[in-house]
């Protein structure tokens, strides 16, 4: 296994392609970016910014997040999205941008069209300093989860926490089978909701140690009793991708209903949640007919 962060992902496009072509038995990892409480991704350069300069490279994550916030408003074309970042970093005049790329995240080419595997990226140089940052615009749970801790005003720790389990919860969702069966030989079920406990298996093995985010991945698909505040956000989240096909008017406003009144919204999102489960036919997990029994008492108590 080799780990790598996703702030350099031209470094991990490269290495992917070496070990596909080398046959190398090697499992590369992407590690999500880690940033600052302002959004400044870490780095080892960061040390070399005065205070001023420090201020402005805020821009740099800006821009991204303007980026991220045109692909969930619907804008699918690489030049409009990269006028926003323009415009976005016009107002960090100390920034001289370098380059703004909108590329696919398996060769790192320009795409024509955008879509959930496109990556944003953006260098510049703050004084004498030059930085770099990007970002996948697919990441759409945890740019939801993100948005509430900032509503919500969570702790910078907590923040992190619910990062880390909408980061990690999808890890596994596109693997085969058998690969989904070696990492968590307990799962039983669908291949729609075994790619959890996958999941949680593989980032435990890889150094998560936080007993509330392998939770929250295990069990975001059929929700659980213990689940703590990251737990709830991601069941919410996942549900409530805004990048789903079947997002609705409806779903969206429970997405933004979320910080204000969360205990609903997650009452809400379990009683879809199950009635597809049955709607489907499939044999409802155990941990759900927990999760739903906790869920209908602590409805109980919720003001009207």
């Amino acid at each position: 296994m080799a780990c790598f962060g996703q702030k350099d992902i031209q470094q991990v496009t490269l290495v992917r392609r070496m070990v596909r072509e080398l046959d190398w038995s090697i499992d590369v990892i992407v590690v999500p970016t880690v940033r600052e409480p302002d959004g400044l991704a870490l780095s080892s350069r960061n040390v070399y910014l005065g205070p001023d300069d420090r201020r402005e490279a805020v821009g740099l994550s800006e821009a991204l997040g303007t980026a991220r916030s045109c692909w969930l408003d619907g804008v699918r074309h690489p030049g409009g999205i990269e006028a926003a970042m323009r415009e976005r970093l016009g107002r960090r005049p100390a920034i001289a941008v370098d380059y703004i790329a909108i590329v696919d995240d398996g060769r790192f080419e320009p795409v024509v069209e955008v879509n959930e595997r496109t990556i944003a990226a953006v260098a510049g140089r703050v004084g004498p300093t030059r930085l770099i940052d990007n970002i996948s615009l697919g990441e759409r749970v945890a740019a939801l989860v993100e948005r509430w801790a900032g509503e919500i005003r969570v702790s910078d720790a907590e923040r992190a926490r619910w990062l880390r389990a909408a980061w990690l919860h999808d890890a596994m969702r596109d693997a085969p089978l058998d690969e989904l069966t070696e990492w968590a030989p307990e799962a039983s079920g669908p291949k729609a909701i075994r790619h959890g406990p996958a999941a949680a298996n593989r980032a435990a093995a890889a150094g998560e140690s936080d007993a509330e985010v392998l939770l929250a991945v295990r069990y975001h698909s059929v929700g659980h009793a213990d689940f703590g505040p990251a737990g709830r956000a991601l069941y919410c989240a996942d549900y409530l991708d805004p990048g789903r096909k079947l997002h609705t008017e409806p779903l969206a406003a429970l997405a933004a209903r979320y910080p204000a009144d969360p205990g609903r919204v997650l009452f809400a999102v379990a009683q879809q949640r199950v009635a597809y489960l049955i709607q489907s036919g499939w044999t409802i997990p155990e941990p759900t007919y927990h999760f739903w029994n906790r869920l209908t008492l602590a409805a109980g108590s919720l003001p009207s």
